[in-house]
């Protein structure tokens, strides 16, 4: 009898006011975990706390949105600690393009498909940033050197098989002629970026909010963008393609849940992330940073994700960085 006055009221609740009005009964009923993948100061970590406080300061959600850095293991302890939360809504992870490239290399016991998208709020491109008093004064010169003398240009990147990495491969193969760029993996881009100011390497390629306090600081200088066409926040930086260097990947600033959560619950989350991304101060937050707002719900932002697993998966084959069992 209980059962069915439920499942009376489920079915008039959708008659009167859709489906989206049953969906919305769940609300969290504990305060709500985001794992964040990169250390203290990384481009991720500024990310999810900017939501982070703009979450539990304009009150959007009736619990306290929480952060917890889970650094390490090339992102690999945070997902697995969220593949334990299995069916829990209550926990989130940031994600971002090294998870899928580094799944993908390893073929560890995580794997793209376990986590569930909730929401993407923005893009980054790669830049390529060298020391301001380097004798790099531009692109040329990086291109130059990659090709007359292979191997002597040093950038830091953060994981080998990362974004960072797999654009440095796709810019020598871009400049051709046996051009070669070797690569210092430091395990975190804002460690790379520390690299670069300590003159350690010629270079680094990180995302604009890494680097932009160094530029403003009169300590770093972007040589160019990797992109199609110039950033709109950096219109004097030439970016790859006016240098003949096509090369394009944009990292995804998104959140995920673990599998099997309830569908109702990734819709509620989904519609306080974009509450939160509509507001005036997350949206300065991403232009200060130089990020691209690109807001995706979790059905469109699935399928960009299916989609980009595929392409790094062929990248990745073709450079070799895919682990044989």
């Amino acid at each position: 009898m209980k059962r069915n006055l439920a499942i009376a009221i489920f079915v008039i609740s959708i008659l009167l006011f859709g489906w989206g009005a049953a969906q919305a009964q769940w609300a969290p009923s504990e305060d709500v975990v985001l794992f964040i993948h990169g250390s203290p100061g990384s481009g991720t970590d500024m990310v999810a706390r900017a939501i982070i406080r703009t979450v539990n300061d304009n009150k959007l959600l009736p619990v306290t949105l929480q952060g917890e850095n889970m650094a390490g293991g090339q992102g690999g302890k945070a997902r697995a600690a969220l593949v334990r939360k299995k069916g829990n809504p209550h926990y989130l992870m940031t994600y971002a393009p090294s998870h899928m490239t580094v799944m993908l290399r390893t073929g560890g016991q995580t794997k793209h498909e376990d986590f569930t998208p909730v929401v993407n709020f923005a893009v980054d491109v790669n830049v390529f940033a060298v020391r301001a008093d380097s004798p790099y004064k531009s692109f040329k010169d990086v291109i130059e050197i990659a090709k007359t003398k292979p191997g002597t240009f040093t950038v830091a990147t953060s994981l080998p098989g990362a974004i960072d990495s797999l654009t440095c491969y796709l810019i020598e193969d871009a400049i051709g002629g046996g051009a070669q760029i070797k690569q210092v993996p430091m395990q975190a881009s804002a460690k790379a970026v520390i690299a670069l100011l300590g003159g350690h390497v010629d270079a680094t390629l990180c995302n604009p909010g890494e680097i932009i306090p160094q530029v403003e600081a009169g300590k770093a200088r972007i040589l160019a963008i990797m992109a199609e066409e110039r950033h709109s926040d950096f219109p004097g930086v030439p970016s790859s393609q006016e240098f003949g260097i096509d090369v394009a990947i944009y990292s995804f600033r998104g959140f995920v849940m673990g599998p099997d959560v309830p569908d109702e619950a990734v819709a509620y989350m989904e519609g306080v992330f974009r509450k939160a991304y509509e507001t005036e101060t997350f949206q300065k937050f991403i232009k200060d940073q130089g990020l691209t707002p690109y807001l995706m719900d979790r059905k469109k932002f699935k399928a960009y994700l299916d989609k980009t697993n595929k392409n790094f998966a062929k990248i990745l084959n073709e450079k070799g960085f895919i682990e044989k069992k």
